[in-house]
């Protein structure tokens, strides 16, 4: 049931970046493809086979090293999103229940102080950003978050001065954490009053400071450190 194709072969991959995660996002964004465009998956995703099991599937998500929660939550979705579609599209009750292991356990793993689910052992704005990837699993089931209130304030702690939320300023951002922070503090909105203005006044300050990273053609780059990503950033 896998999606997988030369591009994300071991030898292609970025320093890192894992074959099991290349080939969970590859066949995930495949997946959202053909919903769009209105098909199903040809084959079932067997791979999800033992998985199905909450015992191995337990077992598997504690294996995850929440030191760098941004990485390992990128499996977690994709996962929690493989056994959504199995369920919704195919009614397949032990995958709905597979779901639920998973934010069970992102339950137990959520840092009291930040409302992230790296139990406080990554970065802030690696834990940051790998909570975003979890929480819209939490509103697709009707799941509250916990601690709504303690994640507002850790993700508007991360804005920087010149309104990104990357590690460095002077760069333009970075557009996963300015897209993480955006989704949390939009998503949060919904169910929290809390700090109702300061997330305004914060998005304000993102979308002003966004316009820098505005190319000639009306498209954004990812940031401005051509060294790194040079196909992306514009000197």
């Amino acid at each position: 049931g896998f999606f997988a194709d030369d591009d994300i072969r071991e030898e292609n991959l970025m320093p890192g970046y894992t074959p099991e995660r290349a080939l969970f996002h590859r066949s995930c964004h495949v997946l959202f493809a053909l919903l769009t465009l209105g098909y199903k998956t040809k084959y079932h995703f067997n791979f999800l086979s033992d998985m199905l099991r909450p015992a191995a599937l337990a077992k598997w998500m504690r294996t995850q090293n929440l030191a760098d929660y941004w990485d390992a939550s990128n499996k977690m979705m994709n996962l929690a999103l493989f056994f959504t579609y199995e369920a919704r599209a195919h009614g397949n009750k032990e995958a709905e229940n597979a779901v639920h292991v998973i934010l069970d356990i992102c339950d137990e793993n959520t840092d009291p102080h930040t409302g992230y689910h790296d139990q406080g052992e990554s970065d802030l704005r690696n834990a940051m950003a790998g909570a975003m990837h979890l929480y819209p699993i939490y509103f697709m089931w009707g799941r509250p978050p916990k601690y709504a209130d303690k994640v507002i304030d850790a993700t508007l702690s991360l804005q920087n001065k010149d309104g990104f939320f990357a590690y460095e300023t002077g760069v333009c951002g970075y557009d996963c954490l300015e897209y993480d922070a955006t989704n949390i503090l939009v998503n949060f909105s919904f169910i929290s009053d809390y700090r109702r203005e300061d997330v305004r006044s914060c998005l304000r300050r993102l979308l002003g400071a966004l316009k820098q990273t505005m190319n000639p053609d009306g498209g954004f780059c990812t940031h401005r450190k051509p060294e790194e990503y040079k196909g992306f950033a514009t000197p």
